[in-house]
């Protein structure tokens, strides 16, 4: 181990690249580099002032969107809490007037093909769903086998029924016409 020679101790000392602090520097360029930090700062503060200023103009332009009272001090995580509330409404609402929307184009009614369609998220596969559904309808009713009531002879506009085949009947009105 050798001994560092006294003139390399100097040279270090003066060499500024080296972080030692030359003798010869006056005291002035600290104080100058110190004012000029002081300025930096005094400008960063002003713009984070600004910015925190328009971020709470935004936050009360959302609260008074939203309805929030201007007295309620509006927290930015309850703004988005109430936004993200009214997202998920907007999207639950969404989906239930596609639900609709597609039952109203196919013809679709019955309550569990609603439900159905309402588990179905993606609108394409809601629609060939929805084609299906429509397709097999009129398949899954059983026909009406009891007639429907019977009409009473006695009752209309004359009350006694037609004497002759239809053509004498057509006949007879188109004289009754011809002469009325």
């Amino acid at each position: 181990m050798s001994d560092p020679t006294p003139t390399d101790a100097p040279q270090s000392a003066a060499d500024p690249a080296a972080g030692g602090n030359p003798q010869s520097q006056p005291e002035t360029d600290w104080q100058a580099k110190f004012e000029a930090q002081q300025k930096v700062n005094r400008d960063l503060e002003t713009k984070f002032n600004g910015l925190r200023d328009s971020q709470q103009t935004q936050a009360q332009a959302i609260a008074q969107a939203l309805g929030i009272k201007p007295e309620d001090t509006p927290d930015v995580s309850v703004l988005a809490a109430t936004v993200a509330t009214l997202q998920d409404q907007f999207t639950q609402t969404q989906l239930a007037n596609t639900v609709l929307t597609v039952a109203a184009e196919n013809g679709i009614t019955a309550a569990a093909d609603l439900e159905l369609l309402r588990s179905v998220k993606d609108e394409s596969t809601m629609r060939t769903i929805a084609a299906r559904i429509a397709a097999t309808n009129g398949t899954d009713t059983p026909p009406i086998t009891a007639p429907g009531p019977r009409p009473d002879l006695t009752q209309g506009a004359t009350g006694t029924p037609a004497a002759g085949s239809p053509e004498q009947d057509f006949a007879s009105f188109l004289s009754r016409q011809m002469a009325g």
